[in-house]
């Protein structure tokens, strides 16, 4: 046997992925290499600075929140024992059939739906034929309240979209730290925004502080093709449909600790379908054969049996 092998077969090194694996007489230790250790002080670094950034963030939406959210306060409590009904843009929302007697919350454009006359409106982006219709939208405010986001990226805030700025609104700050949760007062904390996934998750958390009865959620299929932002980008890599999935999930979470009483009911519901209790209108079981053969509730019959 030559030398060389001689050694080789005593003392060996390999490179295996992020490792060398070094053998002494069948006895094998894996090191790991510089390019990993670089790897993983970057990481921890960037783990530190992201938690920093995080409570600064905090500490600006909670400090702009104490003063510019106060105006909530005469909310809280509003619409006990009441009906409130938020409505978004998903096709399912052709289908729905409107409540007597309830409070309307429209999410964006949902306010174009003719079927029924909003009370409140929350708004965050431009939308890409402009803004007309909404500034259009009851000019007066005799029955309905537009609401616009503001983001704290500094102690002089700002509004998530300067054009919304000359229509006439009520403002609310929120958190939109990733990891932000409901707060328990939202005259005096910042509104969460689950993932950075939707004006909807603003409005379901005015709602819930009006203490209703029922929030009947309309028009949000939470399916691929229906939604505004489905698709990650390297700008806003929290976009997604998967995302938005995950921020109904925690926003389910909080709004059942927080506010047991309310109940939450999914009105034709596709994508959030087994999140809350669902209900269906007789015209959406009709275009879908497949839900002859499960036991669901219809919101007419519903409806009826509670007058």
């Amino acid at each position: 046997m030559y030398f060389k092998e001689i050694v080789q077969s005593i003392f060996s090194i390999k490179n295996i992925g992020i490792h060398k694996q070094v053998s002494i007489l069948g006895i094998k230790f894996k090191f790991k290499t510089q390019k990993l250790l670089i790897n993983q002080i970057r990481e921890y670094f960037d783990t530190k600075f992201w938690e920093i950034d995080e409570k600064i963030e905090y500490t600006r939406s909670t400090v702009l929140a104490v003063k510019y959210n106060e105006h909530l306060k005469k909310y809280f409590g509003k619409y006990r024992s009441k009906n409130l009904v938020v409505i978004g843009c998903g096709h399912s929302l052709e289908d729905f059939v409107p409540i007597d007697g309830a409070i309307y919350i429209g999410i964006n454009r949902a306010f174009k739906c003719n079927k029924v006359k909003f009370d409140y409106i929350f708004a965050s982006d431009q939308f890409p034929e402009g803004m007309d219709e909404l500034k259009k939208y009851d000019p007066n405010e005799e029955f309905c309240k537009k609401f616009i986001t503001y983001i704290p990226y500094s102690f002089n805030h700002k509004m998530h979209n300067n054009d919304l700025y000359d229509i006439k609104h009520e403002r609310i700050v929120i958190n939109s730290s990733l990891n932000a949760g409901m707060p328990w007062d939202i005259s005096c904390e910042p509104f969460a925004t689950y993932w950075r996934s939707s004006t909807t998750f603003n409005a379901l958390q005015f709602a819930l502080y009006t203490l209703p009865r029922r929030i009947y959620l309309v028009g949000f299929d939470c399916t691929k093709g229906s939604m505004y932002r489905e698709i990650p980008t390297p700008v806003n890599p929290s976009d997604g449909y998967e995302y938005q999935k995950y921020g109904w999930g925690r926003f389910k979470e909080d709004a059942t600790a927080h506010y047991p009483e309310v109940e939450i009911i999914s009105i034709n519901p596709i994508g959030l379908k087994g999140m809350f209790r669902d209900v269906y209108t007789k015209k959406f079981v009709d275009k879908c054969p497949e839900l002859s053969n499960e036991k669901i509730q219809i919101l007419e019959e519903e409806l009826c049996l509670r007058q």
